[in-house]
């Protein structure tokens, strides 16, 4: 038990193990701003709000100029390591990128990312046209999405229920801590 939950914190090394695989390769319909509904394999793509959308790593340059052609995206909050995936292919689209990583260490152990990271990851998303994301978009990108809501007038038991139904794994005890002090 303890194995399978350190093996999903470090994913990109481990994830062969269960509730840990990745959802690259799941078709995602979008309706973007004028109605049109397309699809995509970006995992957990998902609009915040207007002008603000949450997703797992984009691989492809075929994702981000979907991300930039057909969602507007022009700006790129990155909140996993660059040893995780690389984002160039944003740069490359012409996006900008805003480098924000969350490392294991951050994510394990309280009190886990500073307040004032926090703040920093939340002014990067409050500009027009931003994609947040991490590597599966389930606990970094939950989190930064969650903190949002709540400045956004969201509860937290609202925010929490989204972190949860996103896939966030509530034994990464250093974003939890980060959770719990908002």
């Amino acid at each position: 038990m303890v194995v399978a939950l350190l093996a999903c914190a470090l994913w990109p090394i481990f994830a062969i193990f269960p509730g840990c695989a990745t959802t690259q390769g799941t078709v995602t319909q979008i309706t973007n701003s004028v109605g049109q509904v397309t699809s995509t394999t970006i995992p957990r793509l998902q609009q915040v709000k207007a002008g603000l959308w949450r997703s797992g790593q984009p691989h492809t340059p075929q994702e981000w100029a979907f991300l930039k052609t057909v969602l507007g995206i022009t700006n790129v909050v990155k909140l996993n390591e660059g040893s995780e995936f690389s984002d160039q292919g944003a740069l490359d689209a012409g996006m900008t990128l805003h480098y924000f990583p969350i490392d294991v260490m951050e994510q394990m152990k309280p009190p886990g990312p500073s307040d004032m990271k926090m703040q920093q990851i939340l002014a990067a998303m409050r500009q027009p046209g931003t994609l947040v994301h991490c590597t599966e978009g389930r606990d970094r990108t939950s989190l930064a999405a969650a903190i949002k809501r709540l400045e956004d007038g969201w509860s937290k038991d609202a925010a929490w229920a989204e972190m949860k139904a996103n896939g966030y794994h509530e034994f990464l005890f250093g974003l939890t801590a980060c959770w719990k002090r908002q």
